[in-house]
């Protein structure tokens, strides 16, 4: 499994080094509706669609009931779910009332090992021709004329991904082990 992504140019106007700079940005697929996931777990289970729709409308229902009334929900390898207030800070506890509460939002920690997936993903190259991206270039160099990313610049960026993220659990292995 791994991420697409697009190198693109950016004036980043904060930092030490401020200026146009190239970085990767993420190209999202289209987002999954309920209804899919719904066919997808009825596909790789003995439940019907209608049956898996009903649960995960009810999973919503009491996800929703439970947070709405200050409790944390936990769904396994997924995550767990936070409510937590936004509120003004005040001089004097007095002065903490209702209106002093500017929201309610909810915090999601994924599970150590989604966490751990996370960390693990790979990366692809693509054609940094989609719609709304801006890309110049130099960027676009890395694309042969077909518009398909060049194999090689492709192949050694998620190489060189990978091996950042092995070099660094080997480095955080190394610390641990200094300690």
């Amino acid at each position: 499994m791994s991420i697409a992504y697009v190198k693109v140019k950016r004036t980043i106007n904060v930092g030490a080094s401020p200026g146009e700079k190239f970085l990767a940005r993420i190209v999202r697929e289209q987002p999954v509706e309920l209804d899919l996931i719904a066919e997808q777990i009825a596909g790789a289970s003995t439940m019907s669609k209608a049956d898996v729709m009903g649960v995960l409308q009810q999973l919503q229902v009491q996800m929703s009931y439970h947070l709405l009334r200050g409790a944390t929900v936990k769904l396994g390898l997924l995550g767990t779910f936070s409510p937590s207030l936004r509120a003004k800070a005040v001089e004097t506890v007095d002065e903490v009332t209702v209106n002093s509460i500017r929201g309610l939002y909810i915090i999601f920690r994924p599970s150590t090992w989604l966490d751990r997936e996370v960390k693990n993903v790979g990366y692809r190259l693509v054609d940094p021709t989609i719609e709304g991206l801006q890309v110049d270039a130099a960027a676009a160099s890395l694309y042969g004329e077909d518009g398909e990313p060049d194999s090689t610049n492709v192949t050694e960026q998620i190489v060189t991904a990978s091996s950042r993220s092995k070099k660094s659990k080997t480095d955080s292995k190394t610390s641990q082990a200094d300690k």
